[in-house]
């Protein structure tokens, strides 16, 4: 079995969970809170509990946010074969979730921004591995940068994951090229879709559902595309 290789961030998440937003320039009481490990290590988390074996190919800091993900790698298991990154931290987000389940996320980079081309090619890809990569990655300048030009040399049968994540529009047009023609699966919910669809297009047909999207985009690129709509599935 190949393994799963994860290129984007692991961070620390508090997660304030409230009523509803504040207005600007409001207060308001999280009715529960938690400080723990997230952004890409609940990818690794589950995949690694779903019994694969799962490489962290990003990068990690020193401090204790650090060592938070560390220790949380460590207990699921999760290979992280690139040292800490000197003198910096990583970074945190703090992610505010209302009664609806909406999340708004406000997040500040560390250690987890500092991805080399030398830090992906910690192990050599396979075949039968499969690549996850983020666009919360791509749109970052270094570690976008160091993706682009790694992804068009990763062995060419292994399978690429890409989750566009909100920012999609944010990707360079060099970045954008690499990932449209390497990924073999496009993760992504319907608002993502929908920019996605844009993106490649330059227009969205007004009233498209996202079934229609998913076949849209599944006619435009050379990928399985799977879209999620909240809890319509």
């Amino acid at each position: 079995m190949g393994r799963l290789l994860h290129t984007g961030q692991a961070i620390v998440d508090l997660v304030m969970r409230v009523p509803a937003m504040p207005p600007v320039g409001g207060d308001i009481y999280a009715h529960q809170f938690e400080l723990t490990a997230g952004g890409g290590f609940n990818v690794m988390a589950a995949a690694a509990r779903d019994r694969a074996d799962v490489v962290y190919l990003g990068t990690v800091g020193t401090g204790p946010f650090g060592d938070k993900v560390h220790a949380a790698l460590q207990a699921e298991r999760i290979a992280a074969p690139n040292p800490p990154v000197a003198g910096l931290d990583t970074g945190v987000s703090v992610a505010i979730v209302d009664a609806d389940a909406e999340r708004t996320f406000v997040s500040a980079l560390g250690a987890e921004g500092q991805v080399t081309p030398e830090h992906l090619d910690a192990v050599a890809v396979r075949p039968d591995d499969v690549v996850y990569v983020t666009g919360y990655s791509l749109r970052h300048p270094t570690n976008g940068a160091s993706l682009t030009g790694w992804l068009p040399a990763i062995d060419p049968q292994a399978a690429v994951v890409f989750d566009p994540a909100p920012l999609l529009t944010e990707i360079s047009e060099a970045a954008w090229a690499a990932i449209t023609a390497r990924a073999t699966v496009w993760t992504l919910n319907a608002r993502e879709a929908g920019l996605t669809l844009g993106r490649l297009t330059g227009t969205v047909p007004e009233g498209i559902t996202p079934a229609e999207l998913a076949e849209a985009l599944a006619g435009l690129l050379p990928a399985a595309v799977l879209v999620r709509d909240g809890g319509r599935g």
